[in-house]
């Protein structure tokens, strides 16, 4: 009875710190710290933010992205090119196998993901105290990966998706270190091994 109490109190401490992780990945750590603002960083035109943590088995990713990074406006679409334009990116977002390149090795499946979109009509964007409204796209997907040590990089393919994106923040959570890297078109390769 004692061994499986003891395997019992591991799995819950497992899946906790794989909690713990995804909602740092997905809210990024103004969230934890009680800020109410839904903005992590700096919301800059022409570029995005990816959040990723590696925990185990566990793969997540955060993406927060301008509307005028993945679209090139920030505004309800005025007319059928518009909402094209945003049918368009919402669809690829909603489908990462689209724009995230995992290698097969690992043994990825993605096991849930939301995308998110403020300030286009649906659900409005927050103040930012001047006169231009913002608008964005938020994302998060949790996989899990049947080798992780598989995961040694991946290939973030958005430049190709979106032309208006010239620059990805990367923030890395993984098990021996935290990191950043800057993501340009021709250099999309996220390294997770050192």
């Amino acid at each position: 009875m004692e061994g499986y109490v003891i395997t019992y109190l591991i799995i819950e401490v497992a899946m906790l710190r794989c909690v713990l992780l995804a909602l740092v990945v997905a809210l990024g750590s103004d969230a934890l710290a009680g800020e109410p603002h839904r903005h992590h960083g700096p919301h800059v035109h022409g570029e995005a933010t990816l959040r990723i943590g590696l925990d185990g088995q566990l793969f997540v990713v955060g993406l927060e992205a301008p509307g005028a990074s993945v679209l090139g406006f920030e505004h309800p679409p005025r007319d059928e090119t518009e909402r094209a334009r945003y049918e368009r990116a919402a669809d690829v977002l909603r489908h990462p196998d689209r724009w995230l390149s995992l290698p097969e090795q690992a043994g990825c499946i993605l096991d849930g993901h939301e995308v998110t979109s403020h300030g286009f009509g649906e659900t409005p964007a927050p103040a930012s105290g001047g006169a231009h409204e913002h608008a964005d796209f938020d994302g998060s997907y949790q996989y899990r990966c049947r080798a992780p040590l598989a995961l040694r990089s991946f290939e973030v393919r958005l430049f190709e998706q979106f032309a208006d994106l010239h620059k990805i923040n990367v923030e890395l959570v993984l098990p021996d270190r935290q990191g950043s890297q800057v993501l340009l078109p021709g250099a999309t390769t996220v390294p997770l091994s050192k």
